[in-house]
């Protein structure tokens, strides 16, 4: 009887995330901006056509051409951003590629400016989502979708290829982890830090009955202090729903005090 009824949680649970994802799949693909129409598929050699090249930021005369980026394999028109995007720009550096990695990663340099994300986190992934979605509609209609890039995330077509399938999938995991995680840290606070030259971190738990530990959340790569109860009761597992996070003692750390320092590393 209890094979059973886990057996049919565990289908629930399959079904229920099979939902999301087709629903966050078709919202995805379908999303366009209000001035996109007959969408193009371009090539790397055509959209680099579009790259804005000899046009000056601060100038005023019509373009000849739009200006297009391309974020995980949309193509974005970016024209009303002349003075980000154009010659001179601060962003120009964006313009004719498809830089997806450099948004998140901060990287600008030619090496940086590339368009693989699959080994990123769920902080990092959403963080690519978050600008798809400023260039489809936060942006205000400024900017909209002009079409797709073929290569890495969509066919000769225009359909989505199997690696953005599997991004999409991950991406509403990752949106639903979130979700999970600041119900998690209503219940597991975070540990106060302060650090200092010569010393450190020094971690402290505002309550007595907690000890700093280095958490680190699934489907994330960078830890946090969480302030976990000394006697070892496990809290939150009715908000995590199955997923597992790891925690573990600072090096040269008490497991049984509320503070905690650790030295820099050289």
């Amino acid at each position: 009887m209890c094979i059973y009824i886990m057996k049919v949680y565990a289908l629930s649970a399959l079904v229920a995330i099979v939902s999301v994802v087709i629903y966050y799949y078709r919202s995805y693909i379908q999303k366009e901006g209000p001035r996109a129409r007959n969408l193009k598929v371009f090539t790397a050699d055509e959209l680099q056509q579009y790259s804005g090249d000899g046009v000056k930021s601060t100038g005023t005369e019509p373009l000849e051409k739009p200006i297009y980026l391309a974020v995980m394999g949309k193509v974005f028109d970016v024209s009303k951003g002349r003075r980000f995007y154009a010659e001179g720009g601060g962003y120009s550096f964006f313009t004719g590629i498809d830089g997806t990695r450099a948004f998140v990663s901060g990287n600008f340099t030619k090496e940086g400016l590339r368009d693989d994300i699959e080994d990123f986190d769920d902080e990092q992934l959403l963080g690519v989502e978050h600008w798809i979605s400023f260039y489809e509609s936060k942006s205000e209609g400024k900017y909209f979708l002009a079409g797709y890039l073929v290569g890495r995330y969509y066919d000769s077509n225009g359909q989505p290829t199997p690696v953005l399938e599997n991004i999409l999938i991950r991406l509403a995991r990752a949106k639903e982890r979130r979700e999970k995680k600041k119900a998690y840290h209503k219940v597991v606070p975070s540990c106060d830090s302060h650090w200092e030259q010569g010393k450190g971190t020094t971690y402290k738990c505002s309550e007595s009955k907690r000890s700093p530990r280095k958490e680190t959340f699934p489907g994330e790569k960078t830890p946090r202090c969480a302030c976990i109860l000394i006697d070892g009761t496990v809290e939150g597992a009715n908000v995590l729903k199955g997923e597992h996070v790891l925690t573990a003692v600072y090096d040269g750390c008490d497991p049984s005090s509320s503070t905690c320092n650790v030295p820099s590393k050289d």
